[in-house]
């Protein structure tokens, strides 16, 4: 495991998906694809230059999206983590076992995409579907010495994963410094 490995990982469970297709093409019958889309400029170009460090390959951007057509690559990521579904994934093993920047890579990636900061109340938030990732995460934070909240289910099926006073914290001041969403 490495940075760019996590963070493509928290890239395709966050605004990314990766989809499976059957075609009438006479030399290939299967096709996969990975779907990127962030109207983050710095987070689309991190995705491509994690994908080229990592694969060699940057995949083809349009606006605000970043596609990938390639069976192999859905495989191999495949291999290495468990699902991407936003209603499915859990942050794998791999993460947890890693050094600290690693876990950073990940919770950075995936906050920039899916969290916002609530400037008012100085907290970072981040609403899900999935309440076993939002515990993976907060397991995740909880390693790195920050402590987190979960609350919900709201009415909408969704749960919310809170960080508080993030003053407190020296190593998630690396995520809020470049704070996602302000709301």
């Amino acid at each position: 495991m490495n940075a760019a490995l996590a963070r493509i990982h928290a890239r395709i469970c966050g605004d990314g998906n990766i989809s499976r297709y059957e075609t009438s093409e006479q030399d290939r019958n299967r096709r996969a694809e990975i779907m990127y889309t962030n109207y983050d400029e710095d987070n689309i170009s991190e995705f491509r230059d994690d994908l080229n460090s990592q694969f060699g390959v940057k995949g083809t951007k349009y606006q605000n999206r970043v596609r990938i057509k390639s069976i192999r690559l859905v495989e191999s990521l495949e291999e290495k983590f468990d699902g991407f579904g936003s209603k499915d994934f859990r942050l794998p093993k791999s993460i947890f076992e890693s050094n600290d920047a690693i876990k950073l890579a990940w919770l950075r990636a995936f906050i920039r995409d899916e969290g916002y900061y609530e400037k008012k109340n100085n907290r970072l938030r981040i609403k899900l579907m999935n309440k076993k990732a939002l515990v993976d995460m907060q397991d995740l934070l909880a390693d790195l010495g920050v402590s987190s909240r979960i609350t919900g289910q709201n009415c909408d099926g969704s749960w919310y994963l809170t960080v508080s006073n993030l003053d407190q914290y020296d190593k998630i001041s690396q995520i809020s410094e470049n704070k996602p969403k302000v709301k």
